[in-house]
């Protein structure tokens, strides 16, 4: 080995041909080395050649790492070094360590043995175990000539695949029998709309059932109003007015509105039902309340699992307007245990969709019975007794000043109108889209609770007949279009019916009528009644039909919740 410049004092060697080891520090003017070197320390010089080429500077440690400057491409057969931005041209690199830094531009690269091969254009890694990739937080982002097309996004701890190109697809590829198929695309154009190639095997809708009926109310559309289409001057006391199984409930206010079935309806649905209040009140009393109720049999409730510890949330979704800006309560209201649980919406003037979800709550089981277990209601005006707490937005024992915290008032002007259809309950966190059935079907529904006969002259009723059973009155049966929920109530007004046996007619008072359990015509779904009356001179045992008479008196059977 030759050195030129001056050997310092505290270098000790010993020379072994054709090499040399030292220990301690070589201080030299210059250091001319024509085999390997092998330096454990770090290396200081103004000058670097090797092989013929030129490294401009090599910078000692800073903040505990190193790196390499070159003018040019790095030519050399093998460097053994741990340091960072390197361009080797068309040479070798292998390292023991990590290689950290800025870039790395080369031709071929080695890890443990492995080479990855670039000579073709394309990478290939071969491990034996697993290949990670680790952005330390950042994203992993996929480029096709510099430009993002795609990345990886951890967003709390959801692995996010995202498509970096407006409007361009993802796209789910696959192999089937040797060829090349699309199974699935995402349609980023239209909001991310999933496109199948085959078949689609889905085992549930929403954690329910995928057949059969999903949505728990009954005339969500508000296509039936069996008592009439609009009625005017409400408020005072509530009741079912227009539409089937839609009932308001009142107390204390001075507010009026008229009630009517609307034809104003979101795209898709051909009704709603429509407020407008006519008599405004804004001197509001502590007591006064003006709900919107749809009331639920306990044992259509089952499938929520209530009162379990698996019990299932619940889903509301329904379509709103107003004439304006405005802010209602839409309660849950447990009335087999007294538990409420509430939730505001809001209201604009224009149709829009409103979808809440409420927890499933394991206290307190429905009934699993015919009776009232459940009011859904909107709270569209209430006095401080039921909105000076604080909202009960989790189940909860009835609290009344937690019912309707933070609402409008509907009777704050009669500029104020409330429009809604297309009302769903389903089990479940998702809303899915409304469940449109057919007319008859909702139809039938409706009359469970509420049918009508009459109400034109002379117009049959329930289509019953019978005879008279002695000269003073009369005995007989009809049929109903389907079973009702329990014993119904027999409402007669309008005018006075008649029993008649072809030839002469005969006013009828004290009429009765009821229910006969489990019975019906042969071959019909319908279930039969039977009917009583007083009436003055009948033949006796003489058949009589009874109807409306010229008075077209209304016969209503009432057996709501």
């Amino acid at each position: 080995m030759t050195y030129i410049g001056k050997k310092p004092e505290n270098i000790t060697a010993s020379v072994n041909a054709p090499s040399g080891t030292f220990s301690g520090e070589v201080d030299a003017g210059s250091l001319d080395i024509s085999g390997n070197a092998d330096i454990d320390g770090t290396l200081e010089a103004d000058a670097i050649t090797i092989n013929g080429t030129a490294i401009a500077s090599v910078l000692s440690p800073i903040a505990g790492s190193s790196s390499i400057v070159t003018t040019g491409a790095l030519n050399a057969g093998s460097i053994t070094s741990g340091f960072g931005n390197i361009d080797t041209g068309s040479s070798t690199i292998t390292t023991t360590g990590a290689i950290t830094g800025g870039s790395l531009v080369i031709d071929n690269i080695t890890i443990d043995g492995t080479e990855i091969d670039l000579s073709s254009g394309d990478i290939t890694l071969d491990a034996a175990l697993d290949i990670k990739l680790d952005a330390a937080g950042g994203d992993i982002k996929f480029l096709s000539d510099g430009t993002e097309f795609g990345e990886f996004r951890n967003i709390s701890n959801d692995l996010v695949l995202i498509s970096s190109v407006n409007d361009k697809d993802i796209v789910f590829k696959g192999q089937d029998n040797n060829s090349e198929i699309t199974a699935l695309t995402l349609d980023m154009s239209d909001a991310g709309k999933a496109i199948f190639t085959g078949d689609v095997q889905v085992p549930s809708i929403n954690g329910g059932q995928i057949g059969g009926r999903r949505n728990i109310i009954i005339n969500g559309a508000m296509q039936i109003a069996q008592r009439g289409t609009s009625v005017t001057g409400l408020g005072a006391s509530g009741g079912f007015f227009t539409v089937d199984r839609f009932k308001m409930d009142f107390s204390q206010s001075d507010g009026r509105f008229t009630m009517s079935q609307s034809t104003d309806a979101p795209e898709g649905f051909g009704n709603s039902i429509k407020l407008a209040c006519t008599t405004a009140d804004t001197s509001i009393g502590a007591g006064e309340i003006a709900l919107f109720q749809h009331m639920i049999e306990g044992q259509d409730l089952q499938q929520f699992k209530k009162g379990t510890s698996n019990a299932e949330k619940m889903t509301l979704s329904f379509y709103v307007k107003g004439n304006g800006n405005a802010t209602y309560v839409y309660e849950l209201y447990d009335n087999d245990n007294g538990r409420q649980i509430s939730k505001t919406f809001s209201v604009t003037s224009s149709w829009t969709r409103v979808v809440l979800t409420y927890d499933g709550d394991t206290t307190g089981a429905f009934d699993n019975d015919n009776g009232l277990s459940l009011y859904a209601q909107i709270w569209l005006h209430a006095g401080s007794n039921y909105t000076s707490g604080t909202l009960s937005t989790t189940w909860t024992a009835q609290t009344a000043a937690n019912r309707a915290v933070g609402i409008s008032s509907f009777y704050s002007s009669t500029d104020n109108e409330f429009y809604i259809t297309g009302l769903q309950l389903e089990v479940g966190s998702q809303a899915t889209p409304f469940e449109h059935r057919h007319f008859s079907d909702q139809l039938r529904d409706c009359q469970r609770y509420y049918v009508r006969a009459g109400g034109a002259n002379y117009a049959n009723i329930f289509g019953t007949g019978g005879i008279a059973n002695t000269t003073g009155s009369w005995f007989g049966f009809g049929n109903i279009p389907v079973p009702m929920r329990t014993g119904f109530t027999l409402i007669l007004s309008g005018g006075t019916p008649r029993i008649q046996n072809g030839q002469a007619g005969f006013n009828a008072s004290s009429v009765s009528a009821s229910q006969i359990a489990n019975q019906s015509f042969p071959g019909s779904p319908s279930a039969v009644i039977s009917m009583g009356c007083n009436a003055s001179g009948l033949t006796l045992y003489r058949w009589h039909n009874m109807d409306a008479g010229a008075s077209a008196a209304l016969f209503e059977l009432d057996a709501e919740l």
